[in-house]
């Protein structure tokens, strides 16, 4: 299905139900704009435009965000003309019923009668990152990406991707951050900072948080439970950071993985992903499905609760 910009006419014309709809134009352009334009579907800064963010159009449109600029087409009604509304950064805003990892179309995508794993990635995004959900989209694959959010901002483009591919984006702190180790302010700036940032760049406001370095004490989890949040750790640690080693990384993997395992890596590291590039297909090919975290937790406990802690979901 092709994507499609729900345009509003530049005239002062009335909004009327049949009003025509042009065929997506976005091109990626390397002219400059002062100031993004958030498409949310209603009216942009300017009043010119709005766009309906379905997913098809997400997925084709975050394929050009590396030069942050788009052409957007708009139809004049006055004359009937299809005309430029101008050229400007686009930031997507989130789409629950396009995004949303919990969706029915894509819960409905999982066999529960086969095994789930989820596969999961912290400490980005990072330069690798995009490598690695060309990896996932290759296999049909899906990860959940704990991200840290003070690096956001230099990976746009990147966070953007995630969520377009199907991935769930989750907290993992601003600044890799001791939980046990702040106060109560401490730790909610750390854990809210990271959700606006990440809604900032994708629309997105992440449910799950992973402490750094699995550390929480009873202050920590009172505060993300306060704040909505699920807490996830792991039952499959592959200490990649450690070893920076693919072939040590696939090995523990396949070697422990079992149904209903969250697994433990890092994206910012080349081996991991180099690892990735085996371990995902052969995953794939022992019959597992690699979904997202809430996926799994949904798809076994009817979902997660505020404040718990789950390291893995097991039949």
């Amino acid at each position: 299905m092709l994507a499609m910009l729900v345009l509003l006419g530049l005239c002062a014309c009335g909004h009327a139900a049949n009003e025509p709809q042009v065929n997506g134009s976005v091109f990626p352009l390397n002219t400059a704009a002062p100031e993004p334009v958030e498409l949310d579907g209603s009216q942009s800064a300017d009043g010119a435009v709005t766009v309906d963010l379905r997913q098809p159009f997400f997925i084709n449109a975050s394929l050009l965000f590396d030069k942050g600029h788009a052409q957007v087409a708009a139809w004049d009604f006055s004359n009937q003309t299809q005309q430029i509304a101008g050229e400007r950064p686009i930031l997507p805003v989130h789409t629950p019923s396009a995004l949303d990892v919990l969706d029915p179309q894509a819960m409905a995508a999982i066999d529960p009668d086969r095994p789930v794993i989820a596969l999961t990635f912290d400490d980005g995004p990072g330069p690798y990152t995009q490598q690695l959900l060309n990896i996932l989209s290759a296999n049909n694959a899906r990860a959940t990406f704990f991200v840290v959010g003070n690096r956001i901002k230099s990976y746009p483009e990147v966070m953007r991707a995630i969520a377009a591919q199907g991935s769930e984006i989750a907290n993992h702190s601003w600044a890799h951050a001791d939980l046990a180790d702040l106060d109560e302010q401490g730790i909610r700036e750390q854990l809210q900072w990271t959700v606006d940032e990440v809604e900032k760049y994708t629309g997105i406001r992440p449910k799950l948080m992973r402490p750094p370095y699995g550390s929480m004490d009873d202050l920590a989890v009172s505060v993300t439970r306060d704040l909505g949040m699920p807490i996830i750790t792991w039952s499959l640690d592959t200490r990649d950071w450690q070893t920076k080693d693919a072939q040590k990384t696939y090995d523990a993997i396949i070697s422990s993985v079992r149904n209903g395992t969250i697994i433990l890596c890092h994206d910012i590291h080349q081996a991991t992903i180099e690892s990735m590039a085996k371990v995902v297909p052969a995953l794939v090919k022992a019959g597992y499905q690699l979904v997202t975290v809430s996926q799994l937790l949904t798809l076994v406990d009817g979902g997660a609760a505020a404040g718990q802690v789950y390291n893995s979901v097991h039949w």
